[in-house]
């Protein structure tokens, strides 16, 4: 019988590599060993970690096993080259000023909210920016008089909508275009209305608005043929 070269107990005659597995530190050498017979000729050999003395291969000197050991090769393999900011290990993390979560490692000192809350703000903004706009042209829908903010667009009176915006493309529209209302002092009174999404895409159809054809409700209706639909 021989005995474990790291704890000392005793081991059988076919044990290659003279570890036990009785311990977590017997264990390791005893893996370590079994790689070292299998690793080629142009690879270099473990060497003890610097923090716990374990072997290991890693190329800052710091195995995986222990907290502190990993936190030691964190801070030696940190780099910050080519423009690429790896987290530091000892940079503190910071919380949301709203909710409490944690924020993303590598964020700048100005941020202080989580992306659920800063698409939150994000969305009140847009939607007070659109609020703002639709009362500087009236407010409610010059067809209908709808005033529900979510059913309300802006329509351009003369029908260039289009050519204004480029061409058909979205780059001026939504909010980017109510920010540049705002920022112009809500122009063009005379030239922009406000209409609700039906009205707005009746108008685009080349028909009459359905809201000025038929003025009954269906609640209206007691027998069929009343409301003739064409």
């Amino acid at each position: 019988m021989r005995s474990c070269a790291c704890c000392g107990d005793k081991i059988t005659d076919k044990n290659t590599y003279g570890y036990c597995s009785r311990t977590p530190e017997c264990r390791s050498r005893y893996q370590q060993a079994w790689q070292d017979a299998r690793r080629p000729l142009t690879v270099p050999p473990a060497t003890p970690c610097k923090s716990c003395g374990l072997p290991t291969t890693a190329k800052s000197g710091y195995c995986k096993r222990a907290k502190t050991c990993d936190a030691a090769r964190a801070r030696a393999e940190y780099t910050a080259e080519k423009g690429f900011r790896k987290h530091k290990p000892d940079e503190p993390r910071r919380r949301c000023s709203r909710c409490g979560r944690w924020l993303r490692l590598n964020l700048g000192d100005y941020v202080s909210l989580c992306r659920t809350c800063d698409n939150s703000t994000l969305a009140q903004r847009r939607r007070l920016l659109k609020a703002e706009t639709m009362l500087a042209y009236g407010g409610t829908c010059a067809c209908c008089g709808e005033e529900k903010l979510d059913f309300l667009s802006l329509d351009h009176i003369s029908g260039d909508g289009a050519a204004e915006r480029g061409g058909g493309r979205s780059g001026n529209a939504g909010s980017s275009f109510y920010s540049w209302l705002r920022a112009s002092g809500f122009p063009g009174k005379n030239r922009y209305q406000v209409l609700c999404f039906n009205c707005n895409c009746a108008k685009g159809n080349g028909e009459e608005c359905p809201c000025r054809k038929f003025p009954l409700s269906v609640y209206e209706v007691n027998a069929p043929g009343q409301l003739y639909l064409f």
